[in-house]
């Protein structure tokens, strides 16, 4: 008998090279899904390295995310290592609203929650909290001339905008509190400071502690340390 109108259910793509401006080109594979209507019903978007991907559902006139990522660099901005990411979403024409996100980063992990904007500029803020992150990775991987080393705990809010998605991380706000147990301070000796103070400043040495504390405001380039609070069996 006549046969009926050929019918497409699955769409496959391999190696896509998805080029942004200011982000390293990465290659896709695209599994996508389609629904006796011929609308996408699913779809799985990964890096081709199987580092990265999104499971991609239609959700009220949006679409439903989940994303996960392992060993994974970050292709824009400082070069930051993800060990793990996991969280879902959901995202509009105009905005992604991810609920719960969990992170593995510097040795350490990062939960929070955040929303990315995007349109004429990218703006992404929320929350977080996080521990056991290696200070001395973290300065190193944003280009801070700063050294230090210890395991952090951190918990605040950050907010970020800019033209295009290259740029985000360049100027961020956060208001955080930090807990900074077990380190040192490099090229700071503020035992000798105390001890023998100059008036040109005491450049030099280190400092170790045992626990530090305080309130870290980041504006653009610009940082402050408040309410600092060091102990040491050392300083004691």
């Amino acid at each position: 008998g006549p046969k009926g109108p050929l019918r497409v259910t699955k769409i496959q793509l391999r190696e896509i090279k998805g080029l942004m401006r200011g982000i390293e080109p990465v290659l896709l594979d695209a599994d996508v899904s389609l629904g006796t209507d011929g609308l996408v019903s699913k779809a799985l978007v990964k890096t081709s390295d199987n580092k990265a991907q999104v499971e991609i559902a239609p959700k009220d006139g949006g679409a439903s995310l989940n994303i996960t990522a392992r060993n994974w660099q970050v292709p824009f901005g400082p070069k930051v290592q993800i060990d793990e990411l996991r969280t879902s979403g959901v995202a509009t024409s105009s905005e992604l609203v991810m609920r719960e996100f969990e992170l593995g980063v510097f040795g350490g992990s990062l939960k929070g929650q955040a929303r990315l904007r995007y349109g004429e500029a990218i703006a992404l803020d929320g929350d977080i909290a996080g521990k056991g992150m290696n200070v001395e990775s973290l300065l190193k991987a944003f280009g801070s001339g700063f050294t230090a080393s210890g395991q952090m705990e951190v918990k605040g809010t950050f907010a970020m905008q800019a033209p295009g998605y290259e740029k985000i991380l360049s100027a961020p706000r956060m208001d955080l509190l930090f807990n900074i147990q077990r380190g040192t301070l490099q090229n700071v000796d503020l035992l000798r400071a105390v001890q023998a103070p100059s008036r040109d400043g005491t450049r030099g040495g280190k400092t170790p502690f045992d626990e530090m504390t305080g309130t870290l405001v980041v504006a653009g380039d610009r940082y402050a340390l408040r309410q600092l609070s060091a102990a040491s069996k050392v300083m004691s």
